[in-house]
């Protein structure tokens, strides 16, 4: 059995260059991007 310990002694590293933006996928836009069709099997 293997055990660890340890002390994080700085501050986790954030990106400074990252924005929000603001998008909305449907569904209809994930099936056209993928290049796939809608089809109900009955």
């Amino acid at each position: 059995m293997t055990v660890g310990t340890g002390m994080i002694r700085f501050a986790l590293k954030r990106a400074t260059n990252l924005r929000w933006q603001d998008f909305e996928v449907t569904k209809a836009l994930r099936a056209r991007t993928k290049s796939q069709h809608l089809r109900c099997l009955g």
